[in-house]
Parts: C-alpha cells; structure tokens; sequence
C-alpha cells in the first residue's frame, strides 16, 4: 500500500537551519511521499521527497512515552484503554528582561497595524512581546512528550492478557480484533502539533469475568508502563459507553435518563444484546436501589430527524429510563457486565450548583475589573487604557448589519477621532477577544426574564454573591452591570453608542489588560438605540416594585434613547441610497417598542409595535430567517397585562410559541439524545451541541401553560450538554467530572493559566 504524509512546517527563522522531526510512518515496507514547504525571506519554496520505510524502530519507554489513563470494558468481551500521548506546557507570561543579540520582528496588516512582535532570542523565536511598551513576553507553548507509535499499537500481537484467578486466561491469550479511535486533546501554539488521546479496543477471545483480575502486556508499544492490572468489576469502574448528566437530577424532575452506546473508531457501530438490564447504585453504600430495562433509542443504520435524514452517532444509542426515581443521594448508572457512568447526584440542589457555574462565567466576562489573582483590571481608564470616538455606527460595519458595507476594523480606523470617552468601560467582553457590542445584551434581556415578578423565581436560594439583605438579587444585578456600561455612552440627546472595539483581533501574545492595539467607540446608532431602549425599558419594569427610584432612572434613559432612535429611524426611510432592510432593524424597533408600552401604558408605542409585528397574522410564525425573528416580543405579548394587550394579538402570540414548542418535541422525539431544535433546518454548528440555547421556547412554554411535556423535554434537552453524551464530559468549563481544557478564551491561554 502506498501512505501519503504531508508535512507543514513555516519557518520564523532568518536563516535556514538542518532540522530532525520524528514522524510516525506506516508498518514495514511502505512507500512515503513526503511534502515540505519551507518558508522564509517572504517566499514559499515546496520539495518531494520519495521514501520507503526499511524498518520501524520502536520507541524506547521513557519519563516522556505515552500514559495509560482509563481501562474499562465497553462490552463483557472489549476492553477500552484510553492513552494520552503528549501534553503542552502553557506559555508564561512575565515582565521581559532583554538580553544580548535579542531581535524583534514585527508584523504588521494592510492597514499598518500590529498583529505580532516576535522575539527571537539566541537564533530561535521564543515568544511574542506585549504589551503598548513591549515589556511583556508570553512564551510559546510546547508540545511534550513521546507520540503513540500507532505501527505497533495497531497489532494484536503485539496484547496480551493473562490472570491468576480466572482459568480462562491462565495461559497468554491474545485479542482476536483490535480497533482504535483518536483525537487531538490539546494543540500546541503557535505551531501547529497536537497532543493526541486515544482510545484502544481489544475484543478478546473470552467474556471477562466479574471480579477476577487481568494483567495487559503492551509488547512494543510505547506506553510508558509495560503493564497493566484490571480487575473486572463493573459495578465500581466507569465505562466510556455509559453515558449520564453530571449535574443530575432535581427529585420532582419529570424525565431522569442515562444513554448506552459506544463507536468503535476503526472497528465502527456496536450493538448490545436485547434484554439488557441497567441499576442505579448508591455510591456510598455500593448497594442497587432501582432497576430497569435498555432500551434501543436508535440503531446504527435508523436515520435521526435531524437536519439530515442521517444518524450520526454512526453507532447504536439505547435509553436508560429512570424518571420514577426521586430518593436523594449520589448514585452512578450501572450497565450489567459493561460498566457505570460517572457518579451524579439527585437531589433538590443539583441544578443550583449548575446555576452558580454558569452565573459565574458572565463575571468572568466582566471588563474594567479585577479577579482576583486570576486576572489583573482590564479597559479602565485609571489604568491609562484610552476610547477615542469615531464617527461609524455599528449598524454600518461588519460586527453590525453592514448597511454600508464596510469592514469594521477599517472604518474604525478610518474615522478615529481625538475625542476620548473616560466612561467608556463596564459591560461584558466578546467570546474569542474584549471587544464589547450592544448585541451583548441579549444577555442581559434573559437575565432579566428570569427576574419578572411573575415568574417566582426563588434567588434568595441561589446565593452566595450577594448579602441576604441586599434587594437587587443576582441575576437582577448581573443584567445591570452589563446595561449600565451602554447607559454610560450616550450622547446628551440620547442616542447610544454601539459598542468598544479595537483595531483588529488580538495581537499575537497579549492579554486584555496589556492591550496595545488602538481602542475606539462606535458612534451612536439607530439600532444600538433601539436595542438599548428596550433592555432599559425591561429593568426599569422589573426595578420599579424594587428600587422605583432606581427604576426611574432606567426609563427616562429608555425614552432618552428610544426618542433619538426614532428621529434616526425617520430620516433613515427617507435614505434612497439604502436598497435593503434588514429585518433586524425592524425586530428590534418592534421590540423596543412593546417594551417601552408595557413600561408606560402609552398608546403610542403600541401603535408602533403594530407597524411591523408578526403577531397581525393569526397563523404566523415568529422565527422566519429571512423576514423577521420575533420570539422575545411574542413571549412579551402573550403575558401583557390584559387591560393592556388586544385579545387577538395575545391569543396569537401564546399559539405562536407553542407552535415552536411542539416543534421542539417532534425534533427531540427524533433524535438518539434528545437534542432540541425548533427547527429541523437549524444548521448544527455556533453552539448547537454544547448549549441547549433552544430550550427557552420550552421554558416560555411552561411558563404560559404549566404542561408537564414542555418541562420534560427542557430537562432532556440538557442532557446532552451536561455530560450524557459519548465523550462523557460537559460543556461548560468548571461544571461536572470532566470540560474542554482549551476553550476560546485568550486571557487564559496567554497566561498559562487554567480556563475560568
């Protein structure tokens, strides 16, 4: 057979040098095409090189060889071994100490900006300096340790599995199959080398044996310990193909349920025998305290209702049902002859401890304060951080609607003032970089959903960032510090600004609060306005049986706002130069509007809410892409004070969101999982998987109808997310057993510290 190897190095270096690189080849024999690209002097050179492998050396065993993490079966008769090959030491970030013949090489964009500064010390690049003085230094990671020789791992000859106490394998038997699954678990920056995770399968020639031990020899294969001791008790080991929520269950939750399944890599689907039974064990006293029967979810090759007609767990999926179940304590699900899933716990505090993780994730989003160790103060102006005003409107660049097809950073750039704005800092920065936008507040919006006096939502329980006596309860004050940083940025006849950003993406190696890149504002803008005005208008509802005082505050803002953002909206009609609409201009004018109506009980912005709300059709749809999306004011209307709210419009919109809700079950009911979705076009990418964003339909469904389906299928739309999923870990970094290492949060990647 013929294995072809591309290799891609790019080169900082000024000079060439001879390099060694291992690379893991195929078995004996086979012929390699290797291509090189070499990179330097602002040219790109390419070279072929023909080779067959003569003999494949095995990797001695060493301090750095690949680690055994788990063994555990999959099946009565598979074992999984999962191995880490390599780990990457994080970058350091520290204060640079120049030394003698250190060289800089600075790259700048189109527009004369920096995106890197590169420091090459003793011939080599070592890291990047940050920093507006340049007296930072953030080191570049490192890729540690021996990869899996892959040549070897693949060979059943080269197992074998022996045991004292079970006479099956008194003498050394071997697998009769072998198969593999890998990954990449970290990736080294700035190059582009992967510490990879593996998991191994071996089908042995026996059924494994309950409490009985069995000892691995690894042959040639270069993991660091040449043995291996497992003992079969699958009772007390977890198993990969069990599969639970690590937040759990609330007792009085209407569905409780763990999944069986697992794939194979190379070897592909697995299929479990019929009448296979599961338990719940109590993880304290290791007795079984329920019982009941898998269940086949989805076969292997039985299409999912999803956006495809496909399965795509590309293996089968089998339901554990345990919703009856509402004794308190810890347990793990219990799979007889496979294994169990990591513990979890049910009981009336489990999804509090997932609220307090995920609340604390927007304070770590927090710009213009500190915390704790963990991050000096980032964007203030006491720090000498400096918001110079431009003249371009978000509405106008790519961050925003694009009316006038422009690229953000360009404009930014192109109409930067000398006017500074000291308030300019607050609000919650972006995902991947600091920026901070007015769309941010949609945030903020639901913050305050949760907080309407009709929802009856109990924060006196969910603690501990506040004192007990305080009145504004978090989340309420969590939705505030977010719109105080937009009520900050003003202009005196009310108009809001759209946001802060920098010049361009992170430069290379900087963390927010070494910031070098030039910061700007937006200039107030129609929809920042409109946006703006609705938001504050929903505070000061949700303030004024709290602080009126406070309350008040927050709509004479909203009007301020609402008052400039119609002025603009009327001279924007009359623009001729403007051949499109986006619907989202409409969207959030007709929001705005309601909300400013339900604040004052002013006709008049009912009958501007009339202008464009969907809701004047009886059979309407309140997500249409491409014409307008209208969720949050239909949910609005369906609660409006009756003496407020015309009757049909209020019928409409409760029909209109339990028509999604419905939608919501029919696509749950079709999938192995339980995923939501209120459309089956939704496109699975942007957080589909790792948050059930579509669950608040549900939510709102429950909330207007108190049906028991509705709670039901929000509970397992989670599940997913939380753990119950084949990779067994959430999706949330701090919540549950296992989170991604590495998510997009620069901050901690710079700094060499764990994500927050």
């Amino acid at each position: 057979r013929v294995d072809w190897i591309n290799l891609v190095q790019a080169w900082h270096t000024t000079n060439w040098k001879s390099f060694n690189r291992r690379l893991t080849v195929p078995a004996n024999g086979a012929n390699v095409m290797l291509m090189v690209y070499m990179k330097g002097k602002g040219k790109v050179w390419a070279d072929e090189l023909s080779l067959q492998v003569v003999e494949v050396t095995p990797l001695p065993r060493t301090k750095d060889s690949p680690i055994i993490l788990h063994v555990g079966a999959v099946a009565p008769d598979i074992i999984g071994i999962t191995i880490q090959a390599g780990h990457v030491r994080p970058s350091i970030l520290a204060r640079y100490v120049p030394r003698p013949g250190d060289k800089t090489q600075v790259e700048k964009n189109k527009q004369g900006v920096v995106r890197e500064v590169l420091l090459i010390s003793e011939g080599r690049p070592v890291g990047w300096l940050a920093g507006p003085k340049r007296d930072w230094l953030c080191t570049f990671e490192e890729l540690l340790g021996d990869p899996l020789q892959t040549e070897f791992a693949d060979l059943t000859t080269e197992y074998t599995i022996t045991s004292k106490d079970d006479p099956a394998y008194a003498t050394r038997l071997k697998p009769v199959a072998l198969w593999r699954k890998s990954k990449p678990s970290d990736w080294e920056q700035p190059a582009r080398r992967f510490a990879m995770r593996h998991v191994v399968y071996l089908k042995l020639p026996k059924p494994l044996v309950e409490d009985k031990t069995y000892s691995i020899a690894f042959g040639k294969v270069n993991v660091k310990s040449g043995t291996r001791t497992y003992k079969h008790s699958p009772a007390t080991t977890r198993s990969e193909a069990v599969h639970v929520s690590h937040v759990g269950f609330h007792p009085n939750d209407p569905a409780k349920r763990g999944f069986l399944s697992v794939w194979l890599g190379t070897g592909g689907a697995h299929a479990y025998p019929k009448g296979l039974r599961f338990s719940l064990i109590d993880d304290h006293t290791n007795q079984a305290v329920y019982y009941g029967k898998v269940v086949l979810a989805a076969a292997a090759d039985q299409p999912e209702r999803m956006k495809q007609d496909v399965n795509y767990n590309k293996t089968n999926v089998y339901r554990m049902d345990f919703s009856d179940f509402e004794k308190p304590g810890r347990y793990r699900l219990y799979v007889e002859g496979v294994g169990c899933s990591y513990r979890f716990e049910v009981g009336e505090m489990a999804w509090r401890r997932a609220y307090l993780v995920s609340m604390q994730g927007f304070r770590n989003h927090r710009s213009g304060v500190r915390l704790g160790v963990r991050r000096p103060r980032c964007y203030h102006p006491e720090d000498g951080v400096k918001v110079y005003q431009s003249k371009v409107a978000l509405m106008d660049v790519s961050m925003g609607l694009n009316l006038r097809n422009k690229s953000a950073f360009q404009a930014l750039l192109d109409t930067k003032t000398d006017e500074t704005l000291p308030q300019a800092w607050g609000g919650y920065m972006d995902a991947g970089d600091w920026d901070r936008r007015i769309q941010h507040l949609s945030a903020s919006r639901l913050h305050l959903e949760l907080c309407e006096p009709q929802n009856d939502f109990h924060w006196e329980q969910l603690g501990p960032f506040r004192h007990r006596s305080d009145p504004l309860a978090y989340p309420l004050r969590e939705a505030l510090w977010n719109i105080d940083f937009y009520r900050r940025l003003p202009t005196k006849a009310g108009g809001v600004r759209g946001g802060v950003e920098a010049a361009a993406h992170p430069v290379k190696g900087e963390v927010s609060w070494l910031e070098s890149l030039p910061v700007m504002a937006y200039a107030p803008g129609m929809c920042s306005s409109h946006i703006y005005a609705g938001v504050a208008a929903r505070a000061a509802c949700v303030l004024r049986k709290i602080d009126p005082k406070l309350a008040k505050t927050y709509e004479e803002s909203a009007l301020r706002a609402m008052n400039w953002a119609e002025a603009e909206y009327a001279k924007w009609t009359k623009d001729a130069t403007v051949a499109k609409r986006p619907r989202q201009i409409r969207d959030d004018r007709n929001l705005a509007a309601l909300e400013l109506y339900r604040l004052t009980a002013d006709k008049k912005w009912h009958g501007l809410f009339l202008e464009h709300t969907c809701l004047k059709d009886p059979d309407c749809e309140i997500f249409d892409w491409k014409d307008h999306i209208q969720r949050d004011a239909a949910f609005v209307y369906a609660r409006l004070d009756d003496k407020l709210a015309d009757a049909k419009l209020k019928k409409t919109a409760l029909k209109a969101i339990l028509k999604e809700a419905e939608r919501c079950i029919t696509y749950s009911k079709g999938n192995a999982f339980g995923l939501v979705s209120t459309h089956k076009s939704k496109p699975h990418h942007m957080g589909f998987y790792s948050s059930p964003a579509e669950c608040i339909q549900l939510v709102r469904a429950h909330a207007l109808t108190g049906r028991p389906e509705y709670l039901k299928t929000v509970v397992l739309g989670t599940q997913y997310c939380l753990g119950a999923n084949p990779m067994n870990m959430t999706f949330t970094t701090g919540l549950g057993h296992e989170w991604p290492k590495h998510p997009l949060h620069i901050d901690s990647r710079r700094s060499g510290r764990p994500a927050p």
